[in-house]
């Protein structure tokens, strides 16, 4: 939820994944709030308004691609005071996966494919062919990698390995490359609080297969991966910074499945002494 037209009220921006078009699932959607709303009656609390808060608008959802297995991020890429909308997924129309900046208007509007710097990913990414994946099984996050004041996307997915630098609102390959990784997600946390974001990754590497669950320390020109923590081998899952015990620095949570498709595992570690995980 993220206010993108510049008005009073904030809209709910992105894509639906799934089988079925945006459009189609608008309508279980609503559905779904409304046996929200009978719950929330009958625990006696109370909203300001029983309407449905958020109205489909059919002018900019047509704007965006439908897709599967998609990452959705908010950011001003461009540094031109609005924020943008950056989508990595898979489609089937387009070569498979893909990497998209929509660049938005102070008016609300989207734009997508009208500018050099926000059209498809085998446009903006140097080096990038298209029907290459980028997104893959995977996601986006986003951080000032470089500290440079433009932000820097990390892409995860079954074929790209590496961070895209953001150089004046156009992305390239930065050359910090990692291991391909499918069935992944990565979140970007300063573990040490020196002012350099570091990089968590988990997913699986085809190449080897192998299961990897990896902390990246950053100083500064490169990462470095941390051989201070063993974490469990993990997939298919999810991770998160935070600080949870309010003394200053972030921890970690993170789940996912283990190699038997059958078990999910969920971990929690505390970031003391500050730059350690335990």
């Amino acid at each position: 939820v993220v206010n993108i037209s510049w008005q009073t009220r904030p809209e709910m921006t992105g894509t639906v994944s799934g089988l079925l078009p945006a459009n189609n699932q608008s309508n279980r959607m609503k559905r779904h709030y409304r046996f929200l709303l009978k719950i929330i009656a009958g625990a006696g609390l109370s909203l300001l308004s029983a309407q449905d808060p958020f109205v489909l608008d059919t002018s900019l959802t047509n704007v965006l691609p439908k897709s599967l297995t998609n990452s959705i991020q908010i950011a001003d890429i461009n540094n031109d005071g609005t924020n943008d909308i950056i989508l990595s997924g898979y489609d089937e129309t387009r070569n498979g996966v893909f990497f998209d900046v929509i660049n938005v208007q102070t008016d609300g509007t989207l734009l997508l494919g009208s500018q050099n710097s926000f059209i498809t990913y085998s446009d903006t990414i140097a080096g990038i062919e298209p029907g290459v994946p980028v997104g893959g099984i995977g996601g986006v996050d986003l951080i000032d990698y470089n500290r440079d004041g433009w932000i820097d996307a990390f892409l995860q997915g079954s074929a790209l390995k590496g961070t895209l630098i953001n150089s004046n609102g156009n992305f390239n390959t930065s050359g910090i490359e990692y291991y391909s990784l499918t069935y992944s997600d990565g979140k970007w946390g300063d573990v040490n609080n020196d002012g350099a974001p570091d990089l968590f990754v988990m997913g699986v590497d085809e190449s080897q297969d192998i299961i990897l669950n990896d902390l990246y320390i950053n100083n500064g020109s490169s990462l470095t991966k941390d051989q201070t923590t063993i974490f469990p081998d993990l997939f298919n899952g999810s991770s998160s910074w935070g600080d949870y015990d309010n003394d200053g620095d972030l921890d970690l949570v993170i789940c996912g499945q283990t190699a038997d498709s059958s078990a999910t595992v969920s971990r929690f570690y505390k970031n003391e002494p500050t730059g350690r995980l335990t």
